[in-house]
């Protein structure tokens, strides 16, 4: 990914017309290269867990949610024993 002759990203720089970087023949070049190989590697599963965190239901409660939840309706004496 990171290699001088073959790697991705000097082959996606080529076409900005950056020549060929060696990213791990300096401190900061490997600090650099490491931190986007990271980046680009754990970006994917980092954006599930917060899209699944924003859809949980918990959320929609802090944010004030749908509307509170009513209790069900009383049975009325029609439908069960009525105390006189």
């Amino acid at each position: 990914m990171a290699s001088t002759d073959a790697g991705i990203l000097n082959h996606m720089l080529s076409f900005l017309g950056v020549d060929p970087i060696n990213w791990f023949g300096s401190m900061q070049g490997a600090v650099v290269s490491v931190l986007i190989i990271d980046t680009w590697g754990n970006l994917p599963f980092v954006s599930l867990i917060l899209l699944g965190g924003l859809q949980s239901p918990a959320h929609r409660a802090l944010r004030g949610g749908p509307g509170r939840r009513r209790r069900p309706p009383r049975p009325s004496c029609a439908t069960s024993r009525c105390r006189s």
